[in-house]
C-alpha cells in the first residue's frame, strides 16, 4: 500500500483477483489500485500472550507514556515528543518509555531520523525524561503495557496496527492518531482517544485528559478491551478466514 505505482507491491495487486483485509482505509486502497478485485474482510487474531492479563489503574506507574517504536517516522514518535513540554507543564513526573534502540547517546552511529529525536529532546529538555527499553520479546512488551499509565501511537499513517490492539486487549487506555485504518479498531471517547494526525497540541491534550481523569481512564479500559475481545476473536476469525477460502473456490 505505501509503495509507488510500478513497484512490486502495485504490480502484484495488479494481477491478483482476491485480497484479504481487515479497514476501510486498505479496502479503499487496495480498489483504486485494482477495482477488479474482489475485497474479503477478516479480522486478526494476535499473539496468545495478550489475551491474558488484564491493565489494572492501581498498579499502573501513573502519569507513564508507553510508545511501540521510535524507528520509523511514520510511526509519529517526533510528535510525542513534541507534545511532551505541554504535559510537562501539567504533570511534571510524566515519562515516556518506548521501544527500540536508544536515540540519545551520541557514541552510536545514529540515522537521520535518530539525529532529529535527539535534537527534539535535548531542545525539550527530554533526555532525563525518556526510556528507551530495547527490543521486547512478547513477554516484555506485555509488561510494559501493563506498566503503563497510557499508551500512545502518534503514527502519520498506520492500517491496523498489532500494537494498538495488544494494548487495547489488555485494556490500556490508548492515544492514537485518527488515520488509515484505526477508526475501525476503536470508537473514539468510547474505547480509545482519538486526535487528528499531526496534532501536536491535540495529542498532548488526550495524555492530559487520561492522567487527570481517573474514571474516563477506567471507562477507556473496560471499552478498549470489550472491542478488542471483539476484533481480534481467534475463533471468529478462524471461522471467517475457512468461509473466505470457500468463497474463493466457488469462483474457481
Amino acid at each position: 500500500v505505501h509503495a509507488q505505482r510500478g513497484e512490486p507491491e502495485i504490480q502484484a495487486l495488479q494481477t491478483l483477483r482476491h485480497v484479504i483485509g481487515r479497514t476501510d482505509w486498505d479496502r479503499e486502497t487496495v480498489l483504486e489500485i485494482n477495482p477488479k478485485l474482489t475485497y474479503h474482510f477478516c479480522n486478526e487474531t494476535l499473539r496468545k500472550p495478550f489475551y491474558e492479563g488484564q491493565w489494572s489503574y492501581e498498579a499502573c506507574e501513573k502519569h507513564s507514556i508507553f510508545a511501540s517504536s521510535c524507528v520509523y517516522p511514520i510511526k509519529g514518535f517526533h510528535l510525542l515528543l513534541e507534545a511532551m513540554p505541554e504535559v510537562l507543564r501539567q504533570y511534571p513526573d510524566a515519562r515516556i518509555n518506548v521501544c527500540g534502540r536508544s536515540f540519545l547517546q551520541s557514541g552510536l552511529r545514529r540515522n537521520g531520523y535518530e539525529k532529529y529525536l535527539a535534537g527534539l529532546a535535548k531542545k525539550y529538555s527530554l533526555t532525563d525524561k525518556i526510556t528507551c527499553l530495547g527490543s521486547l520479546s512478547a513477554g516484555q512488551m506485555k509488561e510494559s503495557y501493563l506498566k503503563a499509565n497510557v499508551f500512545v501511537l502518534p503514527s502519520t499513517m498506520e492500517n491496523s496496527p498489532n500494537s494498538l490492539g495488544e494494548a487495547m486487549l489488555l485494556g490500556l487506555p490508548c492515544v492514537a492518531a485518527r488515520t488509515g485504518g484505526i477508526p475501525d479498531m476503536a470508537e473514539d471517547g468510547t474505547s480509545a482517544l482519538f486526535f487528528e494526525k499531526g496534532d501536536v497540541h491535540g495529542l498532548a491534550g488526550c495524555i492530559i485528559r487520561i492522567f487527570r481523569n481517573e474514571e474516563l481512564a477506567r471507562e477507556l479500559s473496560e471499552g478498549a478491551r470489550d472491542r478488542a475481545l471483539r476484533n481480534h476473536d481467534g475463533n471468529e476469525n478462524y471461522r471467517r478466514m475457512m468461509e473466505i477460502y470457500h468463497e474463493i473456490l466457488g469462483t474457481v
